[in-house]
């Protein structure tokens, strides 16, 4: 199975999957509800907005407090993986693409779904403290090597290669002026 990173964030999705597991276990809500308390101590905002059922609700808390986009896309993956393991099926192996990494490991069994929110909330606070406050990420459909020719090409010495999604496309990152 491969769990999606950043940008991935369905609230109507969310919403579902939220439902759908507090129909099929009982202990869901006290799990989901520990989740949005760890939240809303390391982050604010309105987390349980992210698990009360509105997808609406779920968007808005979103808009006014973005770290919470992280938080809302690990339990989209995660309760994604146990609503599918509820209906008998397992991964042969897991993956995940950046903030998606984190949930593959829970699901590998590393740890459970409230201490995955905490280490989510922990790279929100990091990213937040010790991002540049002008940067930004970028991603280009051009291959490595084009995209750090045309950095040069243009004098942008602080455009710097983040990653690579894939052969034609690489992630950009730098100052937003």
């Amino acid at each position: 199975w491969v769990f999606a990173g950043q940008g991935a964030l369905d609230a109507q999705l969310l919403t579902s999957r939220v439902a759908a597991l507090a129909q099929s276990e009982p202990g869901a809500r006290s799990e989901l509800e520990q989740c949005a308390a760890i939240a809303q101590e390391m982050l604010g905002g309105d987390p349980s907005a992210l698990i009360g059922g509105s997808h609406e609700a779920c968007a808005a808390a979103v808009a006014e407090t973005p770290g919470l986009s992280q938080v809302a896309i690990h339990l989209q993956n995660g309760l994604g993986a146990r609503l599918m393991l509820a209906r008998g099926r397992s991964p042969a192996f897991v993956l995940g693409h950046s903030l998606g990494e984190i949930a593959a490991f829970g699901v590998a069994g590393c740890f459970d779904l409230p201490t995955g929110v905490r280490v989510v909330c922990q790279r929100v606070q990091a990213i937040e403290e010790h991002a540049p406050k002008d940067g930004g990420w970028l991603a280009v459909r051009a291959s490595r090597s084009t995209v750090s020719t045309e950095a040069a090409l243009h004098n942008l010495d602080q455009v710097v290669i983040a990653g690579r999604n894939h052969e034609r496309q690489t992630v950009d990152s730098g100052p937003q002026t």
